[in-house]
């Protein structure tokens, strides 16, 4: 096993009834590394987040957590926001911050101020919910994700329904954990422009298969072989080549 691997999925399908939500997914996840997930409208992309976080199970398939089948979900810390972060509008980003803590046992209230500064929020951490703009609260739910020292973060459409300018604060925010914490962060997004700019691997999804699963730099190096200098003429080519 690499050193650096910390979830390695394999063979996982997920059905409901007649409906195939996963069909033998194979990935590795490794330390450190951000993974952009992309595909169409019900590729599947949320419940492969839900299967990996330990929501849902799946219906075949294996998930090693370090390699080593003895490791348990719940011995891993995981950070998540998946869909709408689940915010009290009546309680300061402080409040919220503090909730979640003593949800999770965790008496370390002497961290939230450094958390909320990490994302943007140091200046406004008596400030109520309520009053925060979309991104603010974006970015709150990603200080909730990962209070409890999540080693794993998991970021489903972070970017959805921000104007520009929380787009720009989200990713900042993305990059600064990776790069000060060392996180492991898998992110779903349409906005493959921006996710162009975050990402160091990629995951395409559709039907519930991975069609791709590779780094950045091996995919930059098959557009050139293969003439292409745009991602997303690369990213639509691959998919519609499954059809």
């Amino acid at each position: 096993m690499d050193e650096s691997e910390v979830i390695k999925i394999e063979n996982v399908s997920k059905k409901y009834k007649t409906e195939i939500a996963l069909k033998n997914c194979s990935l590795i996840l490794q330390k450190g590394r951000i993974y952009g997930v992309v595909g169409p409208n019900g590729a599947g992309k949320t419940t492969l987040f839900k299967v990996i976080l330990g929501l849902i199970e799946p219906t075949e398939g294996n998930i090693l957590f370090e390699g080593d089948t003895e490791i348990k979900k719940s011995d891993i810390k995981f950070g998540a926001l998946i869909e709408t972060p689940y915010l009290n509008p009546e309680l300061t980003a402080y409040q919220n911050l503090r909730y979640i803590q003593i949800i999770a046992g965790n008496d370390n209230k002497d961290k939230i101020p450094a958390v909320l500064q990490m994302v943007g929020l140091g200046d406004v951490e008596k400030k109520k919910v309520k009053k925060f703009s979309l991104g603010m609260k974006q970015r709150l739910g990603i200080a909730m994700a990962i209070i409890n020292d999540a080693d794993i973060l998991i970021l489903d459409e972070p970017m959805n329904g921000l104007d520009p300018e929380g787009i720009i604060e989200i990713r900042e925010v993305i990059l600064r954990l990776q790069k000060q914490q060392d996180i492991t962060i898998v992110i779903s997004s349409h906005i493959l422009g921006e996710l162009d700019k975050l990402v160091t691997d990629y995951i395409f999804i559709k039907k519930g298969e991975i069609l791709l699963s590779d780094s950045k730099v091996n995919i930059e190096e098959k557009m050139v072989d293969n003439g292409i200098n745009d991602f997303e003429e690369f990213y639509l080519r691959t998919i519609k080549a499954y059809e």
